[in-house]
């Protein structure tokens, strides 16, 4: 089986885009984090919208209870 770990995103153009800077990303739960040679590395912090998502399950757990 070929091992293939490359990411197809859809456009709705068929113009042919070039990329010139490339960066890598790790991706989990509370960061993105990123390197591209000229900028260097990249944080960002994912911390917020995982309280907004908590927050908004337990409101919506409530929700549910009472209705």
């Amino acid at each position: 089986m070929d091992n293939d770990n490359r990411i197809a995103i859809p456009f709705k153009s068929s113009e042919e885009i070039y990329v010139r800077k490339v960066i890598g990303w790790d991706s989990n739960e509370l960061s993105s984090d990123g390197y591209e040679h000229s900028i260097g590395f990249i944080h960002v912090d994912l911390r917020p919208l995982q309280s907004i998502k908590i927050i908004y399950e337990k409101e919506e757990s409530n929700c549910t209870k009472q209705g």
